[in-house]
């Protein structure tokens, strides 16, 4: 079975034109969804076989939910605190504040590490202040990158066992606000920035994600197994969609 595809097009209704990401799965059997990324981004999810005009026509009776969301979604961009990547600085990992420490070093590369309390991060002593940034936002997603394919991998471990599942393989991915995904592979993609939640929404998420193995929608069944394992999901799901748009750099 073919994997979900992924397509940028743009809808103009009236004086509105707006961009958006289709996303066909073969997995999704009826519903269109939508959804706001940061960015923002309006991503619609649809059946791989719906005609682009039902689509179409589908966003055009939600356009008023769609508009009020993409705006909402600007406001939470812009209140967002901006890092400069100095010391004194925190990172969340696991919904700790951990923070950071910058060394100045020679040379052009950049580097963090953790240390048992901060963050260490090492930056070029002859870059500018935009440059200084930039590579400090590079050199922290790259530990997260790095370390969440053994935080994943240990996690997943846990879960499978309570839930008596058997996933494909582990992927690291990088979108900002879809957290997970279970492709038709059973192989489960995780987005590294949800390692700045609490460890129980990491879980939430990778709990959720491995029932799809067994259960390819959100009907009673799949609700009723995570919940065996997980009593308080519907809490933990609730939960991440509070903090979900501050999960990023």
């Amino acid at each position: 079975m073919r994997d979900e595809t992924r397509t940028t097009l743009t809808l103009e209704v009236g004086e509105s034109e707006v961009a958006y990401q289709l996303v066909r799965s073969p997995r999704r059997k009826r519903t269109i969804a939508f959804a706001v990324d940061t960015g923002p981004m309006l991503v619609v999810r649809a059946p791989a076989r719906t005609p682009a005009r039902e689509i179409e026509e589908m966003m055009v009776r939600h356009m008023g939910w769609i508009l009020r969301h993409l705006a909402d979604m600007r406001t939470l961009d812009a209140s967002r605190p901006t890092r400069d990547y100095v010391t004194g600085e925190e990172i969340p990992y696991l919904g700790d504040p951990m923070p950071l420490h910058v060394v100045p070093v020679l040379g052009m590369d950049a580097e963090c590490r953790r240390r048992n309390d901060h963050f260490e991060l090492r930056l070029p002593i002859a870059a500018s202040d935009e440059r200084a940034r930039q590579l400090g936002e590079e050199a922290v997603a790259d530990w997260f990158r790095n370390h969440a394919d053994q935080k994943f991998a240990e996690r997943v471990d846990v879960w499978k066992r309570k839930l008596n599942v058997e996933p494909g393989r582990v992927i690291v991915t990088d979108p900002k606000t879809r957290w997970g995904s279970c492709d038709a592979k059973n192989n489960i993609r995780l987005s590294w920035r949800i390692l700045f939640a609490p460890l129980e929404i990491v879980d939430y998420i990778v709990a959720h994600e491995l029932c799809h193995v067994v259960h390819r929608n959100h009907g009673p069944r799949f609700w009723r197994k995570l919940e065996k394992v997980m009593p308080d999901c519907l809490e933990r799901r609730d939960r991440l969609r509070e903090i979900g748009h501050s999960l990023t750099l």
